[in-house]
């Protein structure tokens, strides 16, 4: 994958998820939704809430992730790893085009995180 291919398919993930952001916002914001009186009712509202919480922050977070891989692209800085400077392989890259790392940074960054 080069990286006009790379710029071209994160522009679209970048599009859905912020589509998604927008839609999650606007559940959260929702005024009109009746908070539950029963017991086992307000347990489920609470865990669709949960459940709605961890998608936003993961979706924040991808956008987050591709907006600074579409930077690296116009900084000609994509498909090299901010850590070692190696090129990342081309197979990591195909699969993974918004990730900053190289595999072996990124094993390296996870063993002391873990």
């Amino acid at each position: 994958m080069n990286s006009q291919d790379a710029q071209s398919l994160l522009q679209e993930q970048l599009d859905t998820l912020v589509r998604r952001a927008k839609r999650i916002s606007d559940h959260q914001h929702e005024i009109d939704r009746g908070v539950p009186q029963d017991a086992d009712e307000l347990a489920q509202y609470r865990q669709g809430d949960e459940v709605v919480s961890a998608l936003d922050g993961r979706t924040r977070y991808d956008i987050t992730q591709i907006r600074a891989a579409l930077v690296r692209i116009e900084k000609g800085r994509w498909g090299t790893c901010v850590l070692c400077q190696e090129h990342i392989g081309a197979e990591r890259l195909s699969r993974l085009p918004s990730k900053p790392l190289c595999a072996a940074c990124a094993i390296e960054l996870d063993s002391h995180t873990s």
